[in-house]
């Protein structure tokens, strides 16, 4: 799975993908360290709130694959003071 995982991302890379499927696809490839990287370099570059939320909860994702419960709980606390719509999302 990983093998296909990563193909898909070379690929995605090689095609100019969308920085936060290529953050999604290095999380499912369990490539926590690139993924944070990306994810946090969105967060802080995008102009789109959307792409800001969506990137904050990935990031929070990625925490919790870490087991990094205390600052996974910092970026869902700063996302959902963001954007409330993310709350049922976080709490499952």
């Amino acid at each position: 799975m990983k093998k296909y995982l990563f193909i898909v991302l070379l690929v995605g890379v090689c095609f100019g993908n969308d920085k936060l499927e290529k953050a999604k696809l290095l999380h499912e490839a369990a490539l926590y360290k690139e993924s944070k990287v990306l994810l946090t370099n969105l967060v802080s570059d995008s102009n789109d709130e959307n792409i800001i939320s969506e990137s904050l909860f990935e990031l929070g994702k990625v925490l919790i694959s870490q087991y990094d419960s205390k600052n996974a709980r910092k970026i869902f606390k700063r996302l959902i003071k963001q954007d409330a719509n993310y709350l049922s999302k976080v709490i499952s």
